[in-house]
Formats: C-alpha cells, structure tokens, sequence
C-alpha cells in the first residue's frame, strides 16, 4: 500500500458514507460498520511496508538455533 494513494483511499471513504446516508443508512450503523473496520484498516497502514521480501522460517537462511525459556534447543 502505497503512500500517494491515501487521498483517493479518504476520498473513496467519504463518497461512500455520503451514498450510504443519502439512501437511508442510518448514522448509527456506519459509526459502527467504522468501528468495526478499525483494526483491519490499522493493520493495513501501520503493517503495510512489512510484508516486502521472502517469507520467514528456516528456509530463508535462519541459521540461529531457537532455545525455550529454560535455554534447550
């Protein structure tokens, strides 16, 4: 997600709660529906950079060992 889209991303938002309360969805429900959406659009923003590169695991030339809390392998 790319930062230069973030105003089209608002502006797509408030045309849509503008054509929402135009047909007759009440208030209510979209401050809900906005509640609701908060956590997976957070994560979108604030997670957004992470997910360049391969994936993580062993595979991807892990060579650290991983020990428990008590320090075994």
């Amino acid at each position: 997600m790319k930062r230069q889209y973030y105003p089209w991303y608002a502006i797509a938002l408030a045309a849509a709660l503008v054509a929402a309360v135009a047909v007759g969805v009440p208030v209510s429900t979209l401050l809900l529906l906005l509640v609701v959406l908060a956590c997976p659009l957070m994560m979108m923003f604030m997670m957004g950079g992470h997910g360049h590169g391969g994936g993580g695991g062993a595979s991807s030339g892990d060579t650290h060992e991983h020990h428990d809390s008590a320090g075994r392998s």
